[in-house]
């Protein structure tokens, strides 16, 4: 679909943002509630800033890295909020 977010590669932390911790060797489409216009990923976490303004990420939250005021990881994107 365009302006989806694809994702593969090594899951152990829900970075894949497919529900699941099993790891993809093919492009696999990350669910979001809008059109995605920036995506960054790290080794453990991706977030995705969609048309709206609004930002969503996944994937480890060891750190904070989510940015939900939270230290629960997460496997499916979340939003993330200013404080």
């Amino acid at each position: 679909a365009p302006g989806a977010v694809w994702c593969w590669g090594d899951n152990n932390q829900g970075q894949l943002g497919d529900g699941t911790t099993t790891p993809r060797s093919t492009p696999g489409e990350v669910t979001l509630p809008g059109v995605p216009v920036q995506v960054a990923t790290s080794g453990a976490a991706s977030c995705a800033v969609l048309q709206d303004r609004t930002a969503w990420c996944w994937g480890s939250n060891a750190q904070g890295q989510l940015g939900d005021g939270t230290i629960t990881s997460s496997l499916v994107p979340t939003e993330t909020r200013p404080p």
